[in-house]
């Protein structure tokens, strides 16, 4: 009466649904949207990414202040024995220098951030091929997604970095903030 083959076999005695041609050979209309799926970074790309970042921020930054320390023999304190206790103060010409080594690193450690924002990646992201794009369109992160997933980032590093090691487990390899910012970590 519904005008659909049964099939003796079947309990359910739905009619027969014939298959589409998309369905049963992968062939996809002409009209249809196809917008290819990038492959997201690996692990190891975004480690050794993360790893090229601190070697920038806490080895090649501060790399002139400590030559400076060692050519100098300069350390900020001036320690003499009084009896036997140790007395150390600190040298006037020595508190002015670690202001300038702190406005140093302040300098640039936001020159990297500025520029981490800009780009839409990081220095290290950058050497690796890495790119971050918008989860939903696959298209570049705006400023404020970046600088949100930037300071999201924080939270990430802060139980043990286990919102990094979050991208083993994730399907899509997408760390906590990349899932707070909506957006991948793709390679290039």
């Amino acid at each position: 009466p519904t005008g659909g083959r049964i099939d003796a076999g079947r309990a359910d005695h739905r009619p027969h649904q014939p298959m589409n041609a998309q369905s049963r050979t992968g062939y996809r209309p002409l009209d249809a949207p196809y917008r290819p799926r990038d492959r997201s970074a690996p692990f190891v790309q975004r480690a050794g990414a993360l790893t090229l970042d601190a070697v920038v921020a806490f080895v090649c930054v501060p790399l002139p202040i400590q030559g400076y320390f060692l050519v100098t023999g300069r350390a900020g304190l001036r320690c003499t024995w009084n009896g036997d206790t140790e007395v150390c103060l600190t040298d006037p010409a020595d508190a002015r220098l670690s202001r300038i080594m702190f406005w140093t690193l302040a300098s640039a450690f936001a020159l990297c951030f500025s520029w981490a924002i800009s780009h839409r990646r990081t220095l290290g992201q950058a050497a690796v091929g890495i790119r971050v794009k918008d989860t939903a369109s696959g298209a570049p992160v705006s400023f404020g997604r970046a600088l949100l997933r930037t300071v999201a980032m924080a939270l990430s590093l802060l139980p043990l970095g286990l919102g990094f090691w979050w991208a083993l487990i994730d399907r899509d390899r997408r760390t906590w903030h990349d899932l707070i910012a909506r957006t991948t970590a793709t390679a290039v």
